[in-house]
């Protein structure tokens, strides 16, 4: 039986303090503002329909932050997008 030697490899898109990545941060939030724009919504209505504030969309879309899985979710389900779009591993809307 072999064993595998070394620590195991981290995620590419995860950090040594465990956040993400900046080039994913700044993937995601130019796609979600260039989705948003273009389906003519507005940050507070966004925010008010996945229950979040202004804020946290502005910062999302300045590569500040990204949110939790669950609220990429339903910024997916909302905007009609995949996740690998926002998360910048597609192309693909």
């Amino acid at each position: 039986m072999s064993r595998v030697r070394g620590k195991p490899k981290r995620p590419v898109l995860i950090t040594k303090k465990g956040k993400c990545d900046n080039i994913v941060m700044k993937i995601f939030g130019e796609r979600l503002k260039e989705i948003r724009e273009e389906r003519a919504v507005s940050m507070s209505a966004l925010a008010r329909q996945i229950g979040t504030s202004q804020q946290n969309i502005s910062r999302w879309e300045g590569g500040e932050t990204v949110p939790s899985a669950e609220t990429i979710v339903m910024l997916c389900k909302f905007l009609h997008i995949s996740s690998d779009f926002l998360l910048g591993l597609s192309d693909d809307i």
